[in-house]
């Protein structure tokens, strides 16, 4: 199905804006970073 396709290629809420990363709890924020493929983002800007 034509719909399936395109919602599977779409970016999340938190890819498309990482700068709402800091308002996810701490507890739920790493599981986030890998679902969103931020952490490894995160992880460049940091070193």
């Amino acid at each position: 199905d034509e719909y399936q396709k395109w919602y599977a290629e779409q970016e999340s809420f938190l890819q498309r804006n990482p700068e709402y990363l800091s308002k996810v709890p701490a507890d739920l924020k790493e599981l986030a970073m890998l679902k969103t493929g931020l952490g490894n983002k995160e992880l460049e800007k940091q070193n």
